[in-house]
């Protein structure tokens, strides 16, 4: 008996599981990332380049990117351990 497990246990295959789903949800949120990274440096800019013409909404502008670079770097984190799921 002992001999029968020991060849089974050898036997034994590590099998990586797709899981479309998941696959399709970590697609979805790089691509939001993407996205919000694409908004930060688009309002980065028109700070910079434009004071005079943002300046009404300046502190709200900032806010916006205070949290949109939060909700970055969450999402990031998110990614991560959600690449590590195993199917």
């Amino acid at each position: 008996i002992a001999e029968t497990l020991k060849a089974a246990r050898l036997a034994l295959v590590e099998v990586e599981v797709k899981d479309e789903r998941l696959e399709r949800n970590i697609a979805r949120l790089k691509e939001a990332v993407d996205r919000n990274k694409v908004a930060v440096k688009s309002a980065e800019f028109l700070l910079e380049s434009a004071p005079k013409q943002v300046a009404p909404v300046k502190d709200k502008l900032l806010k916006l990117l205070a949290d949109a670079k939060e909700t970055i770097k969450k999402s990031e984190a998110y990614l991560d351990k959600m690449r590590n799921i195993k199917g």
